[in-house]
């Protein structure tokens, strides 16, 4: 039986196979990467407001004449990017906090189309007539009931307070901690009260 260096030549031909695809799969790697990031996105109609940080209040409870528990809400501090044109906007669906995926949002900022000034538009009642210096759900509650904005809003200072109805039983307020800055990034922080089953 002769050796004819089959062995040998068999696994030299085996590691340039393996080193030739291990190369290969890096360079249809790199080029997938590379075309996923596009330095000219297609433009989003909706973009997603950022939530900073939660602190949850936990559920709402009816037992017995809790007032203090069934005013208690969830606290959340938001990032509101304003996009660039007044054709998209920044969704906001107040109880999860964040944007629905159909776009179906309970407040839009966005840019006015007759300005481009930064605006706030929901899509049920609203109300910028908040008493107090600390106003709880009823408080929210009553001023959507008697003294509603005509909208959009286009106040948005800081210390601007809204009461939004999500339409489905719950109320929240929001309140401004930072104006638009020069590329029209806002700061909100949420206060929600889930509807009392």
């Amino acid at each position: 039986m002769t050796n004819d260096g089959a062995g040998p030549r068999a696994t030299i031909v085996a590691a340039w196979i393996t080193g030739g695809l291990a190369i290969l799969g890096t360079i249809i790697g790199a080029v997938l990467v590379h075309s996923g990031s596009s330095s000219n996105p297609e433009p989003s109609h909706i973009t997603q407001a950022v939530p900073t940080s939660n602190a949850s209040a936990g559920p709402i409870t009816t037992a017995g004449n809790d007032a203090a528990a069934v005013n208690k809400p969830r606290v959340t501090q938001l990032v509101l990017p304003l996009p660039a044109s007044h054709l998209d906007y920044t969704g906001l669906f107040l109880d999860k906090p964040k944007l629905q995926e159909n776009g179906m949002a309970d407040v839009y900022y966005q840019r006015s189309e007759a300005d481009e000034e930064p605006t706030i538009r929901p899509r049920s009642d609203i109300s910028t007539n908040v008493s107090g210096t600390d106003p709880g759900k009823q408080e929210c509650l009553d001023a959507i009931a008697t003294a509603k904005t005509i909208t959009p809003v286009r106040d948005l200072r800081v210390g601007t307070r809204l009461c939004v109805s999500t339409g489905g039983g719950g109320v929240a307020l929001l309140s401004v901690t930072q104006a638009p800055d020069s590329d029209g990034t806002m700061k909100v922080t949420e206060s929600y009260w889930p509807p009392v089953s």
